[in-house]
């Protein structure tokens, strides 16, 4: 009987690890990508935390401003813009709220497709409305996770966009 043999290892070079982003320059130095990755690394981090205050306060972050909120859509109504409600705004801020999870996810994950902050997006957001059940002053809502991850996707697409056009540029 004959055994087959065994695969090669593949040999860990930079072009296998990260084609896109090489740790050294072909002249020898060290690539600044890693200080990048660690720089969004650290930023990611605090955006998470800033988030879960977010997410987890008590009560909807907005009630200490609702008052002037109302007063700026009736201002609005006032001025021939009309049909912009509180909900219009709330979905709004939910959208722009993930947008930076996109873009940081984005920009740590080079070699990943964007879209990978879609569901990262729809189970952090999942997560932060299942905590928000045991929050007498919150409403989970499945609206909100919608556009949660319709941000962090739009966020995503925005960062790769950006780094395309400049590679197009860099290029001419």
């Amino acid at each position: 009987m004959i055994m087959p043999r065994p695969p090669r290892p593949v040999a860990r070079t930079a072009t296998t690890l990260s084609p896109s982003f090489p740790p050294v320059r072909r002249d020898g130095r060290r690539h600044p990508v890693r200080r990048q990755r660690r720089g969004w690394a650290a930023v990611l981090v605090g955006y998470l935390l800033l988030l879960g205050v977010v997410g987890l306060w008590a009560t909807a972050v907005d009630v200490p401003v609702r008052a002037q909120l109302d007063g700026g859509l009736a201002w609005l109504a006032d001025h021939g813009v009309a049909g912009v409600r509180y909900a219009h705004v709330e979905a709004v801020a939910n959208l722009c709220l993930f947008l930076p999870l996109g873009a940081l996810l984005a920009g740590l994950l080079p070699d990943r497709p964007w879209w990978v902050a879609g569901p990262a997006g729809l189970l952090l957001s999942a997560a932060v409305e299942v905590a928000q059940t045991g929050l007498a002053g919150r409403t989970p809502s499945l609206r909100d996770i919608a556009l949660n991850t319709a941000g962090a996707l739009l966020g995503a697409a925005l960062v790769r966009l950006w780094a395309t056009l400049r590679r197009t540029a860099e290029h001419r």
